[in-house]
This record gives C-alpha cells, structure tokens and sequence, in this order.
C-alpha cells in the first residue's frame, strides 16, 4: 500500500514539474513575443514636415493608383512610424513610401518631407520686421539680414542694439552683443532671446516670448502713410 502511495506522489510530482516547465516555455515565449511587438512598434517614430506647395496626398496603401484618403497642407508637421524597404519613383523623383499615424493615417512620399523648416524659416524672415504696435510714433522693429547679423530697437530713433539671429529647431534665437542710446554705447555682454514663432502669411510674423505675443509687418515704404491701420 505504501508503494503504490509512493508511486501515486511521485508521478503526481513529475506531472507538476512538466506542467511548470511548459507553463514557464509559454510565459518566455508570450515576452519573446511582446519585445518584438514593442520593437515592431517603435522602428520608426520620426517627425517630418510636409515640403509641397501644393499640399501632400494621404493613401490607404503605399503605391500610387490607391485611394486618396486625405491631403496635407504645405509644412504640416507628421508622424513616420514605418517604411517601406523599396525605393520607387514618382514622376522621376526618387523615394519610399512611409506610414504615417499623425495628423492622419495612411500613406505619403516621403520625397515630399523634410526633417526641419529651419532653412525655409531663415529665407523667409530676412528683411526688415516692424510691430504693429505703435505708441507716439515709437515702433519697435527687428532686422534680419541674410549675413546672421540682426539688430532691433526703435525704428528712426538712436536706441537699439545689435548681434547675431538663427532659426533652430523652429525657435528663433536672438543674440545681443552690444546696445546704444543716444550717445551711449555698451559691449561685451551677450543678452539671448528665445521665441516661437508663426507666420500669418509672408508678411505678417507673430513672435511669442516670455513678454508675450507681438505681431510684426514686413517694413515697406508706405508704412508710416498706413501706419494708423495698426493702431
């Protein structure tokens, strides 16, 4: 009697053990399995920019005779999260289909992407920048020349200051070196500023920073005939 309860417990035992071993290969393959869905949905997670004039279609598979599901805008910030391995040509212009999650999802070019509008930003904001804000004919104004070098203050008055400006990862960056008034002159310091941005249009600039939010027109020789409008 006591040999056969033996037996009874021993193989009873062996059962457990088995049972626990395949139990433990199917909790190692279930996190196998989890780590490749967590690298699967982490090749790509990239941020681009539309660069067409004309916009960029969204498609609901990555070639070019399926639906359009969507356009976007010039410059519209998106989402990469996976890319095709081939690399195919549309109207002679080399690139990969990519899938993109935000603003939308579906398929685009990604000919038609850049990683930065800085360079875009740069061209765009060289000149001479006035705020629409005018108080006793005293107009603040920013000038942004294509040499990096920048100066601001009152327009036709002697108080202002000068330095160096760029455009770095969509923030304009302001960097004062030296500043005047009337017959005072101070260098050797370096006084940065940081701003966000957005175009209204080519010709109208909002500049937000820690003192808030300014608008600004691209200077023209009528502005001070037209300069009550942005009172």
């Amino acid at each position: 009697m006591n040999k056969v309860v033996s037996v009874v417990i021993i193989c009873f035992s062996l059962l457990i053990i088995n049972c626990n071993r395949n139990n433990k290969y199917i909790n190692n393959e279930n996190i196998v399995l989890s780590k490749e869905s967590l690298i699967d949905n982490n090749i790509l997670n990239k941020r681009m920019y539309v660069n067409a004039t004309s916009g960029l279609r969204v498609r609901n598979l990555p070639n070019i005779e399926s639906n359009r599901i969507g356009l976007l805008e010039n410059h519209t910030k998106v989402n990469i999260i996976k890319e095709e391995d081939n690399i195919v040509y549309i109207n002679e212009i080399e690139g990969k289909w990519v899938y993109i999650n935000n603003p939308i999802e579906g398929w685009v070019f990604n000919a038609y992407l850049i990683e930065s509008l800085d360079n875009i930003y740069i061209e765009k904001l060289i000149g001479l920048w006035v705020s629409i804000k005018v108080e006793n004919y005293n107009v603040t104004f920013h000038e942004f020349n294509s040499d990096k070098s920048w100066a601001s203050g009152l327009l036709e008055s002697a108080v202002g200051g000068r330095g160096s400006w760029n455009i770095n990862n969509n923030k304009l960056i302001t960097v004062m070196n030296q500043m005047w008034d009337h017959d005072n002159r101070n260098s050797g310091f370096e006084r940065k500023h940081d701003y966000t941005f957005n175009f209204i249009d080519d010709n109208t600039i909002n500049l937000f920073s820690s003192w808030g939010k300014e608008t600004y027109v691209r200077y023209t020789e009528t502005f001070w005939e037209n300069f009550r409008n942005y009172e």
